[in-house]
């Protein structure tokens, strides 16, 4: 039972993992959207609305 909770909490990293694949090219931007906001566009012309969604 608890090897099966043990799982439980791996699967939940896991997840967060997924997350962040669902906006792979956002990996890059997040720490440029930071503080170059502008600069997200350039590197990922398509990547801002999304950066505006995540904030």
């Amino acid at each position: 039972m608890r090897d099966e909770g043990d799982e439980g909490d791996e699967g939940a990293g896991k997840v967060g993992e997924e997350e962040l694949l669902i906006i792979p090219h956002s990996l890059f931007p997040i720490p440029y959207s930071l503080f170059p906001i502008p600069y997200s566009p350039f590197p990922i012309p398509h990547s801002p609305p999304l950066d505006l969604y995540v904030w």
